[in-house]
């Protein structure tokens, strides 16, 4: 292992072999396998499981479910106090070697997701279909060569399935189909979906936009909405150039802040242009300059009083 001892051993439980890897590999997180533990559960504790039927269920949420050690150790104390197991020798030793098996001790060395010696105990397995006991030196190494080519072409199959099929998806939201563009928002640091891009033909609040009357026609919405767009992708052409160097980004930086106050004056001098100048004629009426048309009620006049 180039010099370097292992950082992490799973190995059965075992008193000689935890003693010696403590010897050997002291600097190692030494961790028992958790499926050997629980599958001696029914041989020390069959009777107390068929007289309590709640006791698994106790047991799995003091192993799994404990999420601190002090909550681990309440949890442990409570189910023998509740089942009275304070003379079972068994519980006692694991209790002992607490630290090597439960997994609430385990979070601060990576283990690749692994509690147990599964993954050792298939290549044993593996190995079984092509050798055994009674196999000649000569025989086990052809026999050997011929178990690494199937290997090879399993590993073959899998990396074609991996390039050339999709796994079928969970639900048929459209939405769980482009999950990829989501996670590239996500690294982005973009955790909304970007107003401009949802169309307002999707919304269920497209009748309400169409009806109100606004001082924007459609086709001027239209046209801001290119201009935005166009802007928007120019804008992150500049972020990526401005963020190459501290020179870079102070030139974009500087220059934004710039063409923002022109923008908000130019767009202040257009907006105070449009307020409509109203003037008082002689007769009392208002009339407003405005850029649409608008109509007057009609002046009064005395009509002649019927006889």
């Amino acid at each position: 292992m180039g010099g370097k001892p292992p950082g992490a051993i799973l190995t059965d439980q075992d008193k000689a072999m935890k003693s010696t890897i403590a010897e050997v590999f002291p600097n190692s997180r030494h961790r028992f396998c958790l499926w050997h533990i629980l599958m001696k559960l029914p041989q020390k504790l069959g009777q107390v499981i068929k007289e309590n039927e709640d006791f698994m269920e106790i047991f799995d949420k003091c192993i799994y479910n404990s999420w601190t050690c002090e909550e681990f150790e309440k949890r442990w104390w409570d189910m023998i106090e509740r089942f009275e197991l304070q003379d079972n020798e068994w519980l006692a030793s694991l209790f002992e070697d607490h630290a090597y098996w439960i997994p609430t001790y385990m979070r601060d060395t990576f283990f690749a997701g692994m509690s147990t010696t599964q993954r050792s105990k298939s290549i044993n397995s593996f190995f079984d279909k092509y050798v055994n006991k009674k196999t000649t030196l000569k025989e086990f190494v052809r026999q050997y060569c011929v178990a690494l080519q199937d290997r090879q072409e399993q590993e073959a199959h899998a990396d074609f399935r991996t390039w050339y099929t999709l796994p079928p998806f969970k639900s048929p939201s459209p939405f769980e189909r482009k999950i990829h563009a989501l996670a590239v928002f996500h690294s982005l640091g973009i955790f909304d979906i970007p107003s401009h891009y949802i169309l307002e033909r999707w919304t269920k609040h497209v009748k309400t936009i169409y009806d109100s009357t606004t001082k924007q026609t459609r086709k001027e919405v239209q046209y801001r909405k290119q201009r935005f767009d166009e802007l928007f992708q120019e804008a992150t052409k500049l972020s990526k150039e401005g963020s190459m160097s501290s020179e870079s980004f102070e030139i974009a930086y500087l220059g934004l802040k710039e063409t923002l106050k022109k923008c908000a004056v130019v767009n202040q001098s257009l907006k105070s242009s449009k307020e409509p100048q109203c003037r008082h004629d002689g007769d009392g009426n208002v009339n407003c300059n405005t850029h649409q048309i608008t109509v007057l009620d009609p002046q009064v006049s005395k009509t002649k009083k019927s006889s």
